[in-house]
């Protein structure tokens, strides 16, 4: 089994966390603008849950991760999935409450 998270950074500070393994799982924290699209999403951050990561607008949720530094939203990321991982669910993924 394998896994990675891959990262993206914009010099306008959005960004992109995408979690996916080899049993096709995929997830992913965002924060980017978007056209009012996510039905249940009002900032910029935003979550698409496992196990697709969909971008179906009524499927995608609002991000726990509220912090913009880099350095904060890495250790939420990794706070989260960590939990998530010793848990053995996805269900603590985006419940954290600001983290980290």
């Amino acid at each position: 089994d394998a896994a990675r998270i891959d990262v993206q950074w914009t010099t306008q500070a959005d960004y992109k966390f995408h979690y996916t393994d080899t049993e096709a799982v995929n997830f992913r924290w965002e924060k980017h603008p978007h056209t009012d699209d996510y039905l249940n999403v009002t900032g910029l951050e935003h979550y698409h849950p496992p196990p697709t990561a969909s971008s179906k607008p009524d499927e995608v949720e609002e991000s726990c991760i509220k912090h913009a530094p880099e350095v904060l939203v890495t250790r939420a990321v990794l706070k989260l999935w960590r939990v998530a991982y010793h848990m053995d669910s996805y269900d603590p993924l985006n419940t954290g409450r600001n983290p980290p």
